[in-house]
């Protein structure tokens, strides 16, 4: 039995907060070779990476306690629907539950399988790229402020959820898996086994860390979707880059070399006074 990797304690706490991790989609490949052979059912509604049905997801969420943790917090009908997509080697499936009159999502998955080059390693990969993904619980309270993007609270899964997509990535032949972090904490959050691939965008995010290190996540978080960073004294917007997980201990220890954190600039946190 394949054990998985598990994050450390902050993963509890983080994923706790954590209700959306919305990524940018990536380009669709026409043909995957061995990695994955389009002409084996490309169809969400039929199977999830051309090898899972609904069922298969379902029994995997059960065996994992995803669904007894649903249980738990008081969901009591729940569902697994695979969703079709027209685009090749793009899978979709959510996991809904019945609060008072509508139906609201507990889980949401979009991947997409294809190769990615990475130019610092001179090669391409067979990727599990993991375009968006929602833990949430519909219908609670959150215990303190949320994160952007958030909807509502998270289910607290996301340890859960993430040795499930190894499995899965592995199982269909991926080196990789890789996602794009719309917001810091996400790329936070996901740092732990995830790094950059772009070495200046991963040295630049460590400086984010060694400067605004007396602020807490939510309010870095929250301050780069508001304006309020800036870098060497210039506003500083989130950017768009991939961050990657080595799923063999050669490729992840090649990912993991240790960037140059730059010591040239300066990240701040700026409020802005309201009436100015």
């Amino acid at each position: 039995m394949q054990h998985f990797l598990h994050p450390e304690q902050r993963y509890d706490s983080l994923s706790a907060m954590l209700s959306s991790v919305r990524l940018y989609p990536a380009r669709p490949v026409n043909c995957l070779g061995e990695f994955f052979d389009p002409r084996v059912v490309v169809s969400g509604a039929d199977s999830f990476c051309g090898r899972w049905n609904a069922d298969d997801i379902a029994q995997t969420l059960l065996e994992t306690g995803c669904f007894a943790h649903w249980y738990k917090q008081g969901y009591e009908k729940i569902w697994v629907e695979l969703e079709r997509s027209d685009i090749p080697n793009r899978f979709e499936f959510n996991v809904w539950t019945q609060c008072a009159q509508n139906s609201e999502l507990l889980l949401q998955v979009v991947v997409w399988l294809e190769y990615q080059e990475l130019l610092r390693l001179n090669a391409s990969y067979p990727v599990f790229y993991v375009e968006h993904l929602r833990l949430q619980s519909p219908g609670k309270a959150f215990r303190g402020r949320a994160f952007p993007g958030q909807d509502y609270p998270s289910s607290g899964l996301l340890r859960r959820v993430f040795g499930i997509l190894r499995n899965w990535a592995c199982a269909c032949g991926a080196m990789m898996i890789s996602e794009i972090p719309e917001y810091y904490h996400t790329a936070y959050l996901f740092s732990e086994y995830f790094c950059f691939v772009d070495e200046e965008m991963e040295g630049l995010f460590r400086a984010v860390q060694r400067d605004l290190g007396n602020h807490d996540l939510q309010e870095i978080s929250q301050a780069f979707e508001q304006g309020q960073i800036r870098y060497c004294g210039r506003p500083w917007l989130w950017p768009t880059e991939i961050q990657a997980y080595g799923l063999s201990h050669d490729l992840q220890a090649r990912l993991r070399i240790a960037p140059n954190i730059i010591d040239s600039g300066h990240f701040e946190l700026v409020r802005q006074c309201s009436g100015q």
